[in-house]
């Protein structure tokens, strides 16, 4: 290098100590900017990474926190829907309480009405002893006769009350009438299968 740098006229050698001179501290300024550059990009974008997590980590904790807001109303819901349903169904079951009650009064009514009445003594009577008369057996002509007698009567009360049947049964326990004149006319309830 001796040689090369010894072959140039001073000028050339004043240019090459100048423009070193004037390069190196441009060198050392453009390597300072450039690191203090890349320092800062990377600061930069190290904060634009914490303020997008802080942002999507609330987005989440967000999230999470209307889903538990979500929870909480269906489980209201469901227990109001509950409760609801209970409260239906305890009306329902007063209700079904307070009309077969109603039910049962009235029938018990009707039928303290139906044996209170003359009449339906007679007809108890006269099928009972024509019941006894023929050794327990339905269906003679003197029952026949009654049952012409009575029968219509007997289909009106069927009717007005919407029963399927009535039955006259005797002090020893016989059915000596039934409306609908099935198997069990005759039978001893002691007999049938209830």
């Amino acid at each position: 290098m001796k040689t090369f740098f010894s072959k140039l006229r001073l000028s050339q050698k004043l240019i090459i100590a100048s423009l070193l001179m004037g390069l190196i501290p441009a060198l050392f300024i453009l390597l300072f900017t450039i690191t203090m550059a890349s320092d800062s990009l990377a600061k930069q974008s190290y904060d634009q990474l914490i303020s997008v997590r802080s942002n999507k980590e609330a987005q989440i904790t967000r999230y999470f926190d209307e889903r538990r807001g979500d929870i909480n109303v269906l489980l209201n819901t469901v227990e109001t829907l509950r409760y609801n349903s209970f409260q239906s169904l305890r009306a329902a079951q007063q209700l079904k309480k307070l009309l077969l009650s109603n039910y049962l009064e009235k029938l018990k009514s009707d039928l303290t009405k139906l044996s209170l009445s003359p009449y339906n003594a007679a007809a108890l009577k006269d099928f009972s002893q024509a019941f006894s008369k023929n050794k327990n057996k339905t269906k003679s002509a003197s029952w026949k006769k009654h049952q012409q007698k009575y029968g219509q009567y007997f289909k009106q009360i069927n009717k007005e009350n919407g029963w399927y049947d009535l039955f006259l049964i005797n002090n020893t326990g016989h059915i000596v009438y039934s409306d609908a004149q099935e198997s069990d006319l005759g039978l001893s309830l002691a007999q049938l299968p209830l």
